[in-house]
């Protein structure tokens, strides 16, 4: 070899920038579907919990414009849960496969259980003392205050199980079992979706009255509870089943991300909620808080692939670099 091939390389003859060409259609598809194969599942999971929300508002609003009213309130509070989860969700991705986590992957998934637990239970136990504000606010009917009172104080509860459910989500598609982490989403709707017929159709007597819709919400809102627990049991059993270890691993390095994620789901769950509350402070009819709840949902959905990304690209950035610095 000469000299000069390492001081000037090769240029391109217009052959091969032709042959390259013909095959980058080939290349991007394969990159593509790569890719597709592994957002998809975590994209379709985000979108069955919204679906979530969705069925919620359909039965709910079977009861009538109070109860639905009610239940804006509660699903207001629900942007607390949401992005607690997501904050979790980063950062169990961030330490799953890094070097140094090997064989602590037990630890890290109580942790991130834990965690989201503590801050939604701290977040659920403020907000219960200032439910009669909200009510106020709210402009709920007095006479309809008792049903919403107890509503709340068992949708706080609903929001505390609700904050595991997208970083157990998001664990089961970082060990690459999809499939179960799409009948686990598909379950909790199914459930739901049985529950909410059963209720309206068997628990209620077709009047709007306080006392008629108080029972088909108690039963929609405890059941949500029973099958969040119920979904959250079994998802913990399966990814404890192939975690590679239980060593405990030094929490000041996840205690650097929390306060970050956290700041970052504070900013956007208030967001949601204070933006809520304005709208509360409009004369309109209840037709408009559904509207306004189904514009949140389609915005959501339309933003899925970007965020079922990141979190991908966050958890294999993590692992990428941990090697590097290994």
């Amino acid at each position: 070899m000469k000299l000069f091939d390492f001081v000037y390389p090769k240029i391109p003859t217009p052959k091969d920038v032709l042959l390259s060409l013909i095959r980058l259609p080939k290349a991007f598809s394969n990159i593509l579907r790569t890719h597709f194969l592994i957002l998809l599942p975590l994209v379709l999971t985000q979108l069955l919990q919204r679906f979530q929300d969705v069925v919620d508002n359909r039965f709910i609003s079977s009861l009538g414009t109070q109860a639905l009213e009610i239940h804006n309130v509660q699903f207001n509070l629900y942007f607390i849960a949401q992005e607690i989860g997501l904050a979790a969700a980063i950062s169990a991705l961030i330490f799953w496969r890094r070097k140094e986590c090997i064989g602590k992957q037990g630890f890290i998934l109580k942790l991130h259980l834990y965690m989201p637990i503590a801050i939604s239970a701290i977040s659920a136990a403020i907000i219960y003392f200032f439910l009669d504000n909200l009510a106020n606010h709210f402009s709920i009917a007095e006479s309809f205050k008792g049903t919403a009172r107890i509503y709340w104080i068992l949708g706080l509860v609903n929001l505390v199980f609700r904050s595991i459910q997208i970083p157990l989500s998001a664990i089961l598609i970082a060990c690459d079992h999809r499939i179960k982490c799409l009948v686990l989403g598909g379950g909790i709707l199914l459930g739901k979706i049985i529950l909410g017929w059963t209720a309206i159709h068997y628990f209620w007597n077709s009047q709007t009255d306080p006392a008629s819709i108080l029972t088909p919400m108690i039963i929609l809102d405890v059941g949500a509870i029973v099958i969040l627990l119920l979904g959250s049991i079994v998802g913990i059993r399966w990814i404890s089943s192939f975690v590679d270890g239980w060593g405990r691993m030094d929490l000041r390095s996840i205690l650097k991300v929390w306060p970050g994620e956290l700041g970052i789901a504070a900013v956007n769950s208030a967001a949601g909620i204070i933006f809520g509350f304005q709208i509360a402070m409009v004369t309109t009819s209840p037709g408009f808080f559904v509207t306004y709840q189904l514009a949140l949902h389609f915005t959501y959905i339309l933003a899925l692939p970007v965020i079922a990304g990141m979190q991908i690209a966050v958890r294999d950035a993590s692992a990428e670099q941990s090697n590097v610095l290994g």
